[in-house]
């Protein structure tokens, strides 16, 4: 039977624009004003929702990484 894998090649550089985003975390809480008086920018996850990607470099094959994700 065949295996599944997934490969991850880097490229060398990556150009765009991130267009959206949003600061994210996780915080224990009695309720939401709570939750909201302990919000600390500094400490929260920044997740990109949106982009755009112009160009991007050449594949570096020598940094190939494979995983098998599923084998008998």
């Amino acid at each position: 039977m065949k295996k599944r894998y997934t490969i991850s090649v880097p490229v060398e550089y990556v150009m765009g624009h991130l267009r959206y985003g949003h600061l994210e975390m996780i915080i224990e809480a009695d309720n939401e004003e709570e939750a909201r008086a302990e919000f600390d920018p500094r400490y929260a996850d920044l997740i990109i929702d949106d982009w755009e990607v112009e160009d991007c470099g050449d594949p570096m094959m020598e940094d190939m990484e494979i995983l098998c994700v599923e084998s008998d």
